[in-house]
């Protein structure tokens, strides 16, 4: 089963008491989805004092989430939804995180790490080695999460009457790969059989 169809479910205990935090594969335009972006509409508006007007339907484009190329994910917290943010394809080698939100009350609790690691993981298993993602200057939470996690800023777009939007990007190399050339190449096997000579370790001898 591809990993964008299956929840992955994590357990912590906060004061005592045990949470159930899962991310759950589902439609972009669900209840869930509706729900956390009315919250993220309102959260823009108090911060710039104007009316959101998306330029796309929010949470964007169903179809653009869908298939093998991409993936929309759903944050919850003992059953409620907290957060959620989804994956498409770009190019080949090349995936946007897009709409990813945690909803305010339950900020600073690892959440959004959770979300944009689960996102960039799935895009290597599809075959990306590179991730884009679109802030805006007014979400400063989202910035300081992306610089926190390898994200450079690519470039910077001003627009009339609206806040300057910042493109990052980050590279996310396959660790499987890298693992194979390491067995595959043979001045790595000669350099670690080096160091293994040097550390005092031998193989194993022979019993008659």
């Amino acid at each position: 089963m591809s990993s964008a169809r299956r929840s992955r479910c994590d357990h912590r205990t906060v004061h005592g008491v045990i949470d159930h935090i899962e991310l759950r594969a589902e439609r972009p335009d669900g209840d869930a989805t509706q729900v956390l972006f009315r919250e993220y509409r309102a959260l823009i508006q108090d911060r710039l004092g104007l009316q959101l007007q998306p330029t796309e339907p929010i949470p964007g484009r169903g179809t653009a989430f869908g298939g093998d190329s991409g993936a929309w994910l759903v944050v919850y917290d003992s059953g409620r939804p907290i957060g959620c943010g989804g994956l498409r394809t770009l190019e080949p080698g090349v995936a946007e995180i897009q709409r990813m939100f945690v909803s305010q009350r339950c900020r600073r609790n690892g959440h959004g790490r959770r979300l944009l690691r689960e996102l960039e993981r799935i895009a290597v298993e599809r075959g990306h080695d590179r991730v884009r993602a679109l802030t805006t200057e007014v979400l400063s939470e989202a910035r300081k999460l992306y610089a926190a996690e390898g994200y450079r800023v690519v470039q910077r777009i001003a627009r009339k009457r609206a806040p300057v939007e910042i493109w990052l990007e980050k590279d996310v190399p396959d660790p499987r790969a890298r693992t194979t050339r390491r067995r595959s190449d043979p001045a790595a096997a000669t350099d670690a059989a080096r160091r293994a000579g040097a550390s005092g370790s031998s193989p194993p001898r022979k019993t008659a």
